[in-house]
């Protein structure tokens, strides 16, 4: 975030510490239908006790509407506009996720209000899960799984998959999107000797582990001068649909195509009739455009797919980072000074 839009974020945090005269609110709405991804009951009980607010947390999104407007505060996942213009006293927001799309609604983009995320959370974790995509992918790990379960010992087999297993050390990788976890899968495949590619809006920066930083004009160029295509950037006006089929069609030969990022980002249809072309050759993917993934859909019978459930942020101490980010800039908040993790709005991240 540039120095004026942080100074301008003060003032408004500010403004709040000297009108405001009733206790802090803070309301937490984070529920998925996978019981560990909706935050814990303790988070809210441990932040109220922590720093004196009150914090409430809410089990369903539908009880938003009638809380929302005397919150303070709001930890979330989704914002629609029809519950903003409820948010009478609105001050903050953090979104528990790398990207913040969801609680980015018209009236918020257009606000004073800060936005928050919790990138640092989600890096190490999805960065370790992109690496073991990667390498499963290279080595088939996903075929001899296929051979396990049908107690079937066969090399023969094994080498048949398309693509073939491969080595890793002298191939390259190309990285689309640097941030939190960008950078850390980039860290990562430099030490298995892979000459990495980066790819993002400001090319001139540079990043530790990453050979050359282009811009999104190079991106074809880059695409099919790679083994592996790794996906770690939010859904934007930009990136929607980023890999359709022309795209798919400049990939090399029997290289693979990692999506951690959004499902957004693969046009879904045109990858599949790129996967009987070789191009690419495999596709190891975390996020869809559906979730969870309809149980019709081709790619759970494609032999040169690899499926996971949405887990690359999976981990034990999920919560407690969570907690450990939020917790920190809420003493920021409360103590007037400018917050860590802003979002820039209007790009969504």
């Amino acid at each position: 975030m540039q120095q004026a839009t942080v100074q301008d974020t003060v003032a408004f945090l500010f403004q709040w510490r000297v009108e405001g005269e009733k206790p802090l609110k803070i309301v937490l709405c984070v529920n998925r239908e996978f019981e560990f991804l909706c935050l814990p009951q303790w988070f809210a009980e441990r932040a109220a006790h922590d720093f004196g607010v009150t914090a409430v947390r809410l089990d369903s999104y539908d009880k938003l509407d009638e809380k929302i407007g005397n919150a303070d505060v709001l930890v979330s996942w989704n914002l629609r506009q029809e519950q903003w213009t409820k948010a009478r006293r609105l001050r903050w927001i953090h979104c528990p996720a790398s990207g913040a799309n969801r609680v980015l609604c018209a009236g918020v983009v257009q606000s004073a209000v800060p936005v928050t995320n919790a990138a640092e959370v989600h890096g190490d974790a999805v960065a370790e899960h992109v690496l073991a995509l990667l390498l499963m992918a290279a080595r088939r790990l996903d075929r001899a799984r296929d051979l396990q379960n049908n107690r079937k010992w066969s090399m023969e087999e094994l080498w048949r998959a398309h693509p073939h297993p491969r080595l890793v050390r002298g191939t390259r990788v190309l990285m689309v999107g640097l941030g939190a976890i960008g950078s850390r899968v980039a860290e990562y495949c430099a030490a298995l000797g892979m000459h990495v590619v980066g790819v993002r809006q400001d090319a001139s920066k540079s990043v530790a582990g990453v050979e050359r930083v282009v811009s999104f004009a190079e991106f074809d160029e880059a695409l099919g001068e790679s083994e592996f295509v790794v996906l770690a950037v939010p859904t934007t006006p930009q990136t929607y649909r980023m890999m359709d089929a022309r795209r798919l069609g400049l990939m090399k030969e029997g290289s693979w195509l990692i999506n951690v990022g959004r499902g957004a980002l693969v046009d879904e249809g045109a990858l599949l009739e790129g996967l009987q072309k070789g191009r690419p050759g495999g596709a190891a993917l975390d996020v869809f455009d559906r979730e969870p993934l309809p149980e019709n859909s081709p790619l759970w019978n494609a032999d040169n797919v690899i499926i996971t459930p949405h887990e690359g942020g999976f981990h034990e101490q999920l919560w407690e980072q969570h907690y450990a980010i939020f917790s920190e800039n809420l003493r920021r908040f409360l103590a007037g000074e400018p917050l860590r993790n802003l979002v820039d709005k209007h790009r969504g991240y």
